[in-house]
């Protein structure tokens, strides 16, 4: 049989040395972009998910009066009970 300049048999289709070295670098890279739009897609879930709260809390008298709601059933229902559920649908 031939051989190559390298020592391998011609017609052999593995890479050469260098060439996995870049392959390699390249599999790092888009690993590295991945990772990146993986971790920014949770931080803007993650925001979009707790904002409710965030905009719910400092208006609790305002949403109540929309809904006629007395004292009681405005921290029992708005400051307890939907805060909750919103929770525990959106916990981690």
């Amino acid at each position: 049989t031939d051989t190559d300049d390298q020592g391998g048999i011609e017609g052999d289709s593995a890479p050469a040395a260098d060439d996995q070295g870049v392959e390699g670098d390249v599999k790092v890279s888009c690993w590295k972009s991945e990772r990146n739009v993986t971790m920014g897609l949770l931080l803007l879930i993650t925001c979009f998910l707790f904002m409710d709260q965030n905009l719910m809390a400092p208006n609790l008298t305002d949403i109540a009066r929309d809904f006629n709601m007395t004292d009681t059933e405005r921290d029992t229902k708005l400051g307890g009970e939907i805060s909750l559920s919103l929770f525990v649908v959106g916990a981690p």
